[in-house]
């Protein structure tokens, strides 16, 4: 890999390194998890209703060999990118300063001049909220409905709800501005590869 771009987030940088190699082979599986709860008011027997819901993973596992001649083998969650043995492809990963692990950013594949992205890996490990900013946020929610709820506990309620709602909010445009600035940074390196034959 080349770890060679330096990604600025304004809390932790990613480290981008990209390698180039040949797909071997690719394997696609999909996993559906069900869910039940009871849900509502009980009914004169006693019983509530039955909530069903299902959520679906879909993962893609792609082999290829390095240029150096290593293979690996990266799993990708979320849409199948369009991948076949033989295609010449260059693997963006991108670890932080805090990451145990590198994760895969997008997938430029130059047998088909396409760059893919590829899940949300690094911006879920971004999105968690720093520790410092978490333990500072509960401190004041703690103090906020403390001495609210000495003289008004619907005021209390009303002021937490309304900063956990700010924070949030805060939070969903953090994490908007990221994948878009990530994006950009990914398509400008994509431009910038060597042509790879």
């Amino acid at each position: 890999m080349n770890p060679n771009m330096k990604f600025q987030h304004p809390r932790d940088p990613v480290q981008v390194s990209t390698e180039c190699g040949e797909v071997l082979s690719t394997d696609s599986s999909t996993v559906t998890e069900v869910f039940s709860q009871r849900v509502g008011l009980p009914d004169s027997n006693g019983k509530r209703e039955l909530a069903v819901s299902s959520d679906t993973l879909q993962t893609q596992a792609i082999w290829y060999k390095t240029t150096a001649g290593k293979e690996i083998q990266v799993k990708l969650d979320g849409d199948e990118i369009p991948l076949r043995p033989g295609h010449k492809i260059t693997m963006f990963m991108g670890t932080t300063d805090h990451g145990h692990r590198a994760v895969p950013l997008a997938v430029m594949n130059h047998s088909m001049g396409q760059l893919y992205f590829v899940s949300d890996s690094l911006l879920n490990e971004l999105g968690a909220l720093p520790p410092r900013l978490m333990r500072l946020s509960l401190i004041c929610i703690a103090l906020l409905i403390t001495f609210t709820l000495v003289w008004n506990p619907f005021a209390a309620f009303i002021a937490a709800a309304g900063y956990v709602f700010f924070r949030f909010l805060m939070h969903t445009r953090e994490i908007k501005e990221f994948n878009r600035s990530l994006t950009l940074f990914l398509q400008n390196l994509s431009r910038s590869l060597p042509s790879v034959g």
